[in-house]
């Protein structure tokens, strides 16, 4: 994470930086990116960046720790105050609050991609597995809490659920990336909302099914 420097900078230079790092790791992910880049881009010395960030790990680190907030902006839920209504509400708002960003900063989904698809290999750097292990703390807490008040479905493993959802939102990134320059916003919106519809309905509780409560470390009871 960055270092207490930082985050004294002048506000408007801290998301030059913050920005200018994130469109180069989108266009060629954490490995390829390249620090000097950044740092021109950005035009600070690499002697002063190493103020601010232990290496490029810290940096990709703090990228994603600064949009995922930005992405979860004013609509990240109190999970406590989540009721089995209220839960669908807000996660479509999730939904489409990401989508907003996307239009908003069109190199925001291949950053969030770079950053998935670097979790996902073997070898990850401190910072990036600590970010990500914040990130799917958070989604784990949100679909904990969707079981707990009835929202989510109960008969099925905790980690199955949770794969269930991030393999439908990985392949609709990934066709989105693949297609989005062709497509019409007003498309883009109708499939992307058409993918939540799916996801809500593969992991939500059947109408009218009892089904068993959680039981411990994501199991569920008879």
């Amino acid at each position: 994470m960055p270092r207490p420097r930082f985050d004294k900078l002048d506000p408007e230079k801290r998301a030059r930086i913050l920005e200018t790092a994130a469109r180069e790791f989108a266009a060629h992910g954490f490995d390829d990116a390249s620090l000097n880049h950044i740092l021109a881009a950005a035009d600070i010395s690499k002697g002063a960046a190493y103020y601010y960030f232990d290496d490029k790990a810290d940096l990709f680190a703090a990228v994603m720790q600064h949009y995922w907030q930005r992405v979860l902006g004013t609509v990240e839920p109190d999970l406590d105050a989540l009721d089995a209504e209220s839960f669908w509400t807000k996660t479509h708002q999730l939904y489409h609050r990401a989508l907003d960003d996307a239009y908003e900063q069109p190199w925001l989904l291949p950053l969030f991609k770079s950053f998935w698809g670097r979790a996902q290999s073997t070898g990850l750097p401190k910072p990036l597995a600590e970010q990500f292990a914040l990130v799917i703390g958070w989604l784990r807490a949100y679909v904990e809490r969707g079981r707990e008040i009835g929202a989510v479905r109960s008969d099925l493993p905790l980690e199955l659920v949770m794969a269930l959802v991030t393999a439908a939102d990985d392949a609709c990134d990934h066709w989105l990336l693949e297609n989005w320059e062709r497509l019409e916003r007003s498309e883009v919106e109708r499939i992307t909302h058409a993918v939540f519809d799916g996801v809500r309905r593969m992991v939500e509780p059947p109408a009218g099914a009892a089904l068993p409560a959680p039981g411990p470390e994501g199991t569920t009871t008879p």
